[in-house]
């Protein structure tokens, strides 16, 4: 075989391996999830959560934002005492798609999670539909949670003075959603955790209604005292816990400082755990997620949404809210393998016919 006529063999193998990968993967055929009934309750129960929520503020004259285009009724202001900033809201429109139930159904079967298996859940005030979300699905699986919650969140979320999402869920216990969850704590919430975010007179108007509602108040001032007491909290209330939940970018959840963190940054969504105890161990800056993930437990992270939509097969900053059982993340993608199997064994073989060629060609030359 000549240089020319090796080099267009090489070729010819090169066009029929991405060949084959390529009508593989545009042949792709999409099936519903074996978890897609459960993925539908689940939706449809967020779906009524936030028309109960949206048509108390309307009863009870409670401004919608300007900027809530899907008029959902989820959507904060801009900016408020109770905001610690940083928040988009193309994010924060894309959170209020009440599909974002089937995802955390689809994450927690893969978990592995049944019928009252425990839960601990993290809430910030930044993204309070997708809070309500894992609510409903933890629900529709008859999960048993521990919830803790925090006042503060980042730009348009939960940060009305007059109504945040210790509200909202107060407003869907009134109206019997989730009879047998109850918010376990909740605090200040953004960096420190510590109330200092607060004008007094804001935190005062804001706890002497919180307070009615029967949840327990906890501000810790020190950082490290306020995580080890949270972790002693889930220990006695979950002792068997399976999965850690954080939504939003709470200091408790990721930690205090960037650098002392385990995870990447860019981990979303569904994160693996993995036993390494000894990476807690000495450091007072790590949060919730790292400890648990360091112990071999799964966690969830709600964070980036941009770029879990694109993953995970949910629209991003949709004009409206698809209907329920319709996006891709209801569904599954089936490859039929036969064809990159063929392509596979074609490039084998003249690969192998390659090499024996050339290694007689320098033999020969050699004699």
């Amino acid at each position: 075989m000549s240089k020319r006529v090796r080099s267009i063999f090489i070729l010819i193998l090169s066009i029929i391996l991405v060949g084959s990968v390529s009508i593989t993967l545009l042949t792709s055929k999409k099936s519903k999830s074996v978890y897609y009934d459960e993925m539908v309750n689940a939706s449809t129960l967020t779906k009524e959560s936030f028309e109960i929520i949206k048509k108390y503020k309307t009863d009870n004259n409670i401004e919608i934002s300007e900027k809530d285009s899907l008029k959902t009724g989820l959507i904060g202001p801009s900016y408020s005492y109770t905001c610690s900033g940083g928040g988009e809201i193309d994010a924060k429109l894309t959170s209020t798609n009440y599909n974002f139930a089937a995802l955390y159904i689809k994450y927690f079967k893969n978990v592995g999670l049944k019928d009252n298996d425990e839960v601990a859940m993290l809430f910030s005030g930044s993204f309070p539909a997708l809070n309500i979300a894992a609510l409903c699905a933890a629900y529709t699986l008859n999960l048993k949670v521990c919830i803790m919650a925090s006042i503060s969140g980042s730009n348009y979320g939960s940060i009305d003075k007059d109504f945040n999402f210790i509200d909202m869920f107060y407003v869907l216990k009134v109206n019997n959603l989730f009879p047998n969850y109850t918010i376990d704590m909740y605090s200040p919430g953004s960096h420190d955790d510590n109330g200092t975010l607060f004008y007094d007179v804001d935190k005062d108007y804001i706890l002497n209604r919180l307070n009615t509602y029967g949840y327990e108040y906890k501000e810790i001032t020190n950082y490290t005292d306020n995580v080890n007491y949270r972790i002693d909290y889930i220990k006695n209330k979950l002792p068997n816990l399976k999965l850690f939940v954080n939504v939003g970018a709470q200091t408790l959840g990721v930690g205090k400082n960037e650098c002392d963190r385990t995870t990447n940054t860019t981990d979303i969504g569904l994160i693996k755990g993995r036993y390494k105890p000894n990476e807690y161990e000495g450091n007072k800056n790590i949060g919730l997620i790292d400890y648990y993930l360091n112990r071999g437990i799964d966690v969830i992270h709600m964070l980036k949404l941009k770029t879990l939509c694109n993953k995970e097969g949910l629209l991003y900053n949709p004009l409206s809210i698809p209907d329920i059982g319709q996006e891709d993340v209801y569904y599954d993608k089936t490859y039929n393998l036969f064809i990159p199997i063929i392509g596979l064994s074609l490039t084998f073989i003249g690969l192998t016919y390659y090499y024996l060629d050339k290694k007689k060609i320098v033999k020969f030359n050699k004699k």
